[in-house]
């Protein structure tokens, strides 16, 4: 919205959402002054809320066709990786070692290295070995 301006049709559309009691501004809007994050009771009973028959999975399974479709974009992962995860190269000059992994999280968890610092490094195409250890590639 840089730049542009919303036209008097949609601000009064807008005014009258604020207005209908839907949309609450400011010290009307019910979570305002409250932290931000639930305290552990909060969590405890939020999550014997959903136990058992109060579940909105209770009873009911998943068709054939949609537990074949989780399971084959699980395989040959130890979690779930995003589909569009970029698969990457590492090698450990320290080690004279070449290993392959599927994301860019897993080779942080494997490195024990933020995985910002690995897409930094990729997105700058970086050739110095990052630590004075590592290099990255794409594959």
């Amino acid at each position: 919205m840089l730049g542009r301006k919303h036209s008097e049709q949609s601000r009064a559309a807008m005014s009258d959402v604020e207005n209908s009691g839907h949309f609450k501004p400011g010290k009307d809007h019910p979570m305002f002054g409250k932290k931000k994050n639930h305290s552990e009771e909060t969590r405890k009973k939020l999550s014997d809320a959903m136990i058992g028959e109060k579940s909105h999975m209770f009873g009911k399974t998943l068709s054939e066709e949609i537990r074949a479709k989780i399971s084959a974009s699980l395989k040959g992962h130890k979690g779930a990786v995003h589909p569009h995860a970029q698969k990457i190269s590492v090698s450990d000059l320290e080690l004279d070692t070449k290993i392959s992994y599927n994301s860019l999280k897993e080779a942080s968890r494997a490195l024990n290295i933020l995985q910002s610092s690995i897409s930094k490094y990729l997105i700058n195409n970086r050739k110095k070995p990052y630590k004075g250890r590592y290099t990255f590639k794409k594959l």
